[in-house]
């Protein structure tokens, strides 16, 4: 892809505007860019998204899950239940999990190459919320890199 990164993708979910909106308005002074997606039916979500120049090492990769892990409780009263980087010389991987005070999951995969990749160093990440974390399991776990 021209993007570095691939997802699968589903019919009943489309652009959530409003969302995007206040993506575009996080990611505006950063070299990030992301899509939101909603389910109209249930009101579960996903949001995707990648920056070129971030990722490359471990230590990144884990402070940028510290950061996204604080920012997210402290804005949305979520409280982290689990997280996991691992990261290998072609690729880290982080796995963050989150329970919201109403019960709802938010669950971040995120792909990062390493500095031994032989391309620009690349993060993508996908965040779903939804009523369980497996209910959108299927987006983040096909998240894949290109060339990966």
């Amino acid at each position: 892809s021209l993007l570095g990164f691939s997802l699968p993708t589903h019919p009943a979910f489309v652009a959530a505007p409003e969302l995007q909106s206040q993506l575009n308005q996080g990611f505006a002074k950063d070299q990030a860019f992301g899509w939101a997606y909603v389910n109209s039916s249930t009101g579960e979500r996903f949001v995707v998204f990648t920056s070129k120049g971030l990722g490359a090492k471990e230590a990144t990769l884990r402070g940028f899950a510290k950061g996204v892990s604080e920012s997210v409780g402290k804005q949305s009263r979520f409280n982290e239940t689990a997280r996991r980087v691992d990261w290998s010389p072609e690729q880290g991987e982080l796995l963050l999990s989150l329970k919201g005070a109403d019960g709802l999951a938010l669950d971040m995969r995120c792909l990062a190459t390493s500095e031994s990749a032989h391309q620009p160093h690349l993060i993508a990440c996908v965040q779903t919320v939804a009523g369980d974390s497996d209910a959108l399991a299927a987006f983040r776990n096909g998240l894949t890199l290109d060339g990966c």
